[in-house]
């Protein structure tokens, strides 16, 4: 109950293999992938100076990836991991990413790492709002319109994390 706000730092060099029709993503640089001859992959992940590792992997999730310069000569790579049935609010996530990685940077420091992660969790499965280093889950509502703060506000919030407890 006292450490939730505290972790040592360390590096994480993981290698992680999956069935080759899952989209994968994990705190750090996504480094390599090996194809296997029993029809699995093993990916290859990378993070210096993190206190935490956290990995997701569906055959249902819709990868999104965009190399963002947030102040000029800083960029980091966004990737979003979306569910199917959210695919109309791809650009509200990768926008809530955009703007947390902007302000945050310009506020508290610029954001340290070369990648981030959200996680658009599956419907039910109670693993919405929940942070690691350069990895987070968002949320949104099953049926979501213009004017609800979702995913916009827990994106924000959970990416937020990443400074307070992870880098401040």
């Amino acid at each position: 109950a006292s450490s939730e706000y505290f972790a040592d730092y360390g590096t994480y060099d993981v290698s992680i293999t999956v069935p080759s029709q899952f989209v994968i993503g994990a705190t750090g640089e996504h480094r390599a992938q090996t194809e296997n001859e029993d029809g699995t992959t093993t990916h290859y992940f990378y993070q210096h100076s993190v206190h935490d590792f956290a990995w997701t992997a569906s055959p249902r999730l819709l990868e999104y990836k965009e190399d963002y310069e947030f102040i000029p000569g800083k960029s980091t790579e966004i990737t979003i991991l979306l569910q199917p049935e959210h695919k109309k609010i791809k650009d509200r996530y990768m926008n809530a990413v955009k703007n947390a990685v902007k302000y945050s940077s310009i506020f508290y420091g610029d954001y340290p790492y070369t990648t981030v992660t959200c996680v658009d969790p599956g419907y039910n499965s109670r693993s919405g709002g929940m942070e690691y280093p350069t990895f987070f889950t968002g949320g949104t509502y099953f049926l979501t319109r213009k004017g609800i703060p979702r995913p916009e506000g827990v994106t924000i919030h959970e990416f937020g994390h990443g400074y307070f407890y992870g880098l401040v």
